[in-house]
């Protein structure tokens, strides 16, 4: 289409007939309500005489945006069928549209989508559909590499389920607020995978995103991979936003950090866990994941937990950074209002409805890189439950993660400023030039025993 108006919708399939061969849909300028790569369809309405029809489309079919004004775009059918081939999107140049699916509208679909974001202006994009009965049997991409999204972007769908394993590409581009693996306020029963190269993006989360009535889940592992993009507003997450949880094991690894404008850290934080939203998955030896490795990296704040969010579990590696201010076992309770970050209570123990699950471990182990302040517990507020481990050490000779030179500040065994109700152990060598050693926590009391165990090393001072 190349100038125009069309209200309504531009179809490259059929209204009520199927489509035996291929479907291609340019958009180059105009304005455009709706596009779809396939068909309309009818739904069945027994009060209204009409029967289901499904408007196949038996090839691929395409859709390609460069420029006018498209209100949402589809890669599949509007109301019932589906295209049987491979189904491509691609918004690029001078586009502007609002919402961006890889599926369909209320169609369900069983195909892989691929959602290229090369250019111009989007404000939402998801991998999968838009309603509830847009179920996608498939796997998803998204890919940006260009463009600005004002919003979003998801691997899933909006309301629409995925049955597949979506993946989310940033290579380049901005995306001005969060990446999600999974879908808004949809599940995703296989695993997602972000994966951050290039370009900038707010954050980014393994899982979804929820609300307060739709716990969004992931029936699978979550994996966000940070290798270079800027990240500019919020953080890096393993697993949900506001409410839902993968259910399988989450990780978050980052390789390559991006200086922000102003900024002494080019990260602000990064999280194992959730935002708001409890970790929960099905193992009850799971945990949450961080791994840094490289010397590329410059991070604020690391936590094994979540933000105001509890998991059952953590462990953090960390084989190398430039600069890492504050890295943490437990979570972050910090500010006003936050409930805390709970390890191994499920709930919030600060206000006496927690329950048990997990190991209740937090685990932290420095192999490498600058890390001025390293803690056992959580921040602000954060119980955990099982203990606290950490340690500090070179990587054994057959280790396959990269890591550099060893120098951190401050340890504690405890937290910043969240009490401690378990036991501390410490396991400590190889670090030359530490300032201060705590055994216990920062400025927080300890109720519990303390094992401290110093191989080698140096350290300005010790507290025990």
């Amino acid at each position: 289409m190349n100038g125009g108006t069309v209200t309504l919708g531009a179809y490259g399939g059929g209204a009520l007939a199927d489509v035996d061969g291929t479907t291609t849909v340019n958009i180059i300028s105009g304005t455009v309500g709706n596009a779809y790569g396939g068909g309309l369809g009818q739904l069945a309405d027994a009060g209204a005489g009409k029967e289901a029809i499904a408007a196949i489309v038996t090839g691929d079919a395409s859709v390609t945006v460069s420029g006018g004004i498209t209100t949402n775009v589809f890669g599949c059918n509007n109301l019932n069928g589906s295209p049987k081939g491979e189904v491509t999107v691609t918004i690029q140049t001078d586009a502007n549209v609002t919402n961006v699916y890889g599926g369909g509208n209320q169609a369900a679909a069983s195909v892989s989508p691929v959602v290229n974001i090369n250019g111009g202006t989007s404000d939402k994009v998801f991998g999968g559909g838009y309603g509830a009965t847009a179920v996608l049997t498939g796997s998803p991409a998204v890919n940006v590499s260009g463009g600005t999204v004002s919003h979003d972007v998801y691997g899933g769908g909006a309301l629409a389920n995925v049955t597949g394993n979506p993946t989310v590409s940033v290579s380049g581009g901005a995306v001005t607020h969060d990446v999600y693996g999974g879908g808004a306020l949809a599940d995703v029963t296989g695993n997602t995978t972000v994966s951050l190269t290039g370009g900038a993006v707010g954050g980014a989360y393994g899982g979804a995103l929820g609300s307060a009535e739709v716990a969004a889940k992931v029936y699978g592992d979550t994996y966000v991979h940070l290798d270079g993009s800027k990240v500019t507003e919020t953080g890096i997450f393993g697993a949900n936003n506001l409410n839902g949880t993968p259910t399988g094991h989450v990780k978050v690894h980052v390789t390559s950090t991006t200086p922000r404008d102003g900024e002494d850290y080019d990260v602000p934080a990064v999280y194992g866990g959730g935002n708001l939203s409890a970790y929960e998955p099905t193992d009850a030896n799971d945990y949450a994941e961080v791994l840094i490795e490289n010397c590329d990296n410059s991070i604020e704040y690391v936590y094994g937990g979540g933000n105001a969010a509890p998991v059952p579990a953590t462990d953090v590696k960390i084989y190398g950074a430039n600069a890492i201010n504050h890295a943490f076992a437990g979570g972050n309770g910090a500010g006003d209002g936050n409930p805390g970050a709970d390890v191994g209570y499920k709930g919030y123990f600060s206000q006496g409805n927690a329950t048990i699950y997990g190991t209740g471990e937090a685990k932290i182990k420095v192999l490498g890189g600058t890390v001025n302040n390293v803690y056992g517990g959580s921040n602000t507020l954060g119980y955990i439950r099982g203990g606290t481990y950490v340690s500090v050490d070179n990587p054994e000779e057959d280790d396959p993660h990269t890591s550099c030179e060893l120098n951190v500040g401050k340890v504690y065994g405890g937290g910043n400023e969240a009490d401690i109700d378990c036991d501390i152990h410490m396991d400590l060598d190889c670090n030359e030039g530490g300032q201060i050693l705590y055994a216990g926590a920062n400025n927080a009391n300890v109720h519990g025993n303390i094992i401290l165990n110093i191989h080698s090393g140096t350290y300005g001072q010790v507290f025990c």
